[in-house]
């Protein structure tokens, strides 16, 4: 059965530290002129007042109802190909514009052939492929799917995309996650509250359930008085005939199902349903009879404590043979860990996944907890052999951020695709605060999330009194008034700095790369007075690197382009610095008596040393790691010519008579080995680089210049270039 793999991000890992956000973004920071920006980068810092917000979201439930049934229409979900359901098409209306998430119960039914179904934000820019429901051919089987809210620019959603067979997908709305109006979540350690197979619940009555039957679930015993919704999961087996399960709080049996069963099969769904005023739920049966099972997870209530929080789909754990590695799959009795601190920040109380299980040996059940407890008398995933099958679970984290997964018979694989997390909510930032907008894949951003493109500045939370910023295309950087630096953002190459990197507990496995949607503390760092990309200048004028060592640019001398610095490493020999920049896989420092230092790449002479290598033979190596002669320097060496200097950015220098001057990579195929004074331009203040080839400058007389490419009228004089025409200037 397949189950679509994750988006390797093999050839994105060491690069991304170099790749600078778009002109947008620089621009913000630097025409704002309110704080001074060490380098180009992340989002931009005013300590402008604003009104406090708050970050996460908070559960609103809805009488289940029907948003989507392709049955209806008599077109299936082609193979491999997708389809937009849009909200605003829900006739009940259910759903506000603020929702940041909804909760959909996902049916699949009459597959042509073995397949699967992803479902995931509308116009999202996920970097990862996951799996939400896996099917055999002409089977029915259900998913509850917790889903951030996406946008394509007209209307706001959710994408479905069937594998390599067609199917028929029936969409119920449960409910939806806003920043407002409804209640904060409490989850528990996994509590049966039913079984009709032992008398668990229901008075301690043991009996199946009837055809067109109803049950009452009476939880006015585990949940509190003010509760106004749950989470359990709701396990049908023994049925005797075809049937569906419903779950919903009073009044009419609604036109949706909860889980969809075959004679003499056992299948679990999760279940997010609102309580009547009692605290109970109604538990339907359409035909023959069937056994059920319900365990509690958590509840919703004003006196609840915990904010959601939705992510991009991640997958952070797959037992199966991955890039070659072995398979690591769990045996009889057999139990992992699963570390989730690598992607979920320290205050997380609860993960949202997808649990699939397949290549299963024999018939089994799989449960996940939370570690430090023991295997409690619940299930999440029911198997037989040969079955690939998945199920959404909410479980409360285990010290550290670790839950564990455990396998009752024969052998099993498992996948799991992180969903989101629920924590406190974060107060919002009203001083020094982080700006960012644009893609916000593995958290870039900042605002607790990493769901979807924010088309108009955001808030990094939880980081404030912030004097100036950083940043590259997946990471941001933010430096405090109190000397401390702060990362957010992929850490699949320790560009967070918090001692942590990787993508999961099972090293080598093609997982989702570990990282941080909130700012972490950058280990160690104290007394930092500028930043740029992951580089820190402290105030005894020494500087300090961390992450991947891409073309040797972490300056402490290292040789192997493959290591990684979790924590920051001082550059060697550097001392007397007044200012860093970098980029592209180079680092620029200037020290007081006004030389220029520079370390990293070298391909395009970005060294200014007079020479520089060979672009071929440094990039024998997928250009990561310098092979030949002149490709970079893992020390700094100091640019040749230049005196008196007293501005610097990428491979560019203002000096104290005024005069300007660059070096290393132009106009393609154009290339300056030695420092050449620009013309057009004098008296720079600051420089800055949009990553898109074009320079920018602040002046003394406070007006800005720019050049190189005009990438989308990104020199901003209200040109922009004709395509097919050149568009650089020097």
């Amino acid at each position: 059965m397949p189950i679509r793999s994750s988006f390797s991000l093999g050839d994105v890992v060491k690069p991304v530290r170099s790749a600078l956000l778009v002109f947008g973004v620089v621009a913000a920071a630097l025409l704002s002129t309110v704080l001074p920006v060490a380098a180009a980068g992340a989002p931009h810092v005013t300590p402008r007042a604003t009104t406090p917000a708050v970050a996460g979201s908070v559960y609103t439930p809805v009488a289940p109802h029907r948003l989507l049934d392709t049955r209806a229409t008599g077109t299936k979900i082609a193979a491999n190909s997708g389809i937009g359901i849009s909200l605003n098409n829900d006739l009940q209306h259910t759903v506000p514009p603020d929702a940041t998430a909804v909760v959909l119960n996902v049916t699949g039914t009459d597959s042509t052939g073995p397949t699967f179904l992803s479902v995931t934000p509308l116009g999202s820019n996920s970097l990862t492929a996951v799996s939400n429901l896996n099917l055999a051919a002409n089977e029915t089987r259900a998913n509850l799917v917790t889903v951030a809210v996406g946008t394509n620019g007209f209307d706001t959603g959710e994408m479905l995309a069937a594998g390599p067979s067609a199917l028929d997908v029936i969409v119920d709305v449960e409910g939806y996650y806003s920043p407002t109006g409804g209640v904060p979540f409490t989850s528990i350690a996994p509590l049966r509250v039913l079984d009709t197979r032992s008398g668990t619940g229901q008075g301690g009555q043991v009996a199946p359930v009837g055809p067109n039957a109803t049950i009452t679930l009476d939880l006015s015993s585990v949940v509190p008085a003010d509760a106004t919704a749950v989470v359990f999961n709701l396990t049908g087996t023994n049925p005797t005939a075809p049937t569906f399960v419903t779950a919903w709080p009073s009044g009419t049996v609604p036109t949706a199902s909860n889980v969809n069963l075959v004679a003499n099969a056992t299948t679990p769904n999760l279940v997010t349903v609102g309580l009547s005023a009692n605290r109970t739920v109604n538990l339907y049966n359409f035909a023959g009879s069937v056994d059920l099972i319900a365990d509690l997870a958590g509840y919703y209530s004003p006196g609840s404590t915990q904010s959601y929080f939705p992510v991009t789909p991640i997958r952070v754990l797959d037992t199966r043979d991955a890039n070659g590695n072995p398979r690591i799959p769990l045996g009889q009795g057999g139990t992992t860990a699963l570390d989730l601190s690598g992607w979920l920040p320290p205050n997380a109380s609860s993960a949202v996944y997808n649990l699939t299980g397949t290549d299963v040996t024999a018939g089994t059940f799989v449960t996940t907890w939370p570690a430090g407890g023991g295997l409690p008398l619940a299930s999440n995933l029911n198997l037989v052999p040969g079955q690939t099958s998945a199920n959404q679970a909410v479980v409360t984290l285990g010290g550290g951020g670790v839950v564990n997964l455990h396998n009752f018979s024969g052998q099993v694989d498992l996948v799991v695709d992180l969903a989101g997390y629920f924590a406190p909510a974060i107060p919002a930032c009203t001083t020094g605060c982080v700006y960012g907008f644009g893609v916000d894949s593995y958290g870039r951003l900042g605002n607790a999330t990493s769901t979807d493109t924010a088309q108009t500045p955001t808030r990094a939370f939880g980081v404030s009194n912030v004097t100036a910023v950083s940043g590259t295309d997946f990471n941001g950087y933010a430096l405090r008034s109190d000397g401390t630096v702060w990362s957010w953002g992929m850490n699949g190459g320790a560009q967070l700095g918090n001692g942590k990197f990787g993508s999961g507990n099972v090293p080598g496995l093609n997982l989702g790369y570990f990282m941080s949607a909130v700012p972490v503390q950058v280990s160690g760092l104290s007394n930092v007075t500028a930043i740029a990309d992951s580089h820190a200048l402290r105030s005894d004028g020494t500087v300090w690197s961390w992450g991947g060592n891409y073309m040797w640019d972490l300056g402490d001398g290292n040789q192997d382009a493959n290591a990684v610095a979790t924590v920051p490493v001082q550059v060697t020999g550097l001392t007397g610095v007044v200012a860093i920049a970098g980029g592209i896989g180079s680092m620029y420092a200037l020290k007081s008596d006004g030389t220029v230092w520079a370390w990293g790449q070298n391909v395009f002479g970005e060294l200014g040393t007079g020479t520089s290598g060979n672009e071929t033979v440094c990039s024998a190596n997928e250009g990561i790691s310098p092979v030949g002669p002149n490709c970079a320097s893992a020390v700094p060496v100091q640019v040749a010519g230049l005196t008196g200097v007293t501005a610097i950015g990428i491979g560019r220098a203002a000096k104290s008579d005024g005069t300007v001057w660059r070096w290393g990579p132009r106009n393609f195929p154009n290339q300056d080995n030695l420092p050449v004074q620009m013309s057009g331009i004098a008296n720079v203040k600051q420089f800055a680089s949009t990553g898109a080839g074009t320079d920018l400058a602040l002046l003394s007389d406070g007006t800005v210049r720019a050049w190189g490419n005009d990438f989308n009228g990104s020199w901003g004089n209200g040109v922009t270039c004709a395509p097919g025409t050149s568009c650089y200037t020097d």
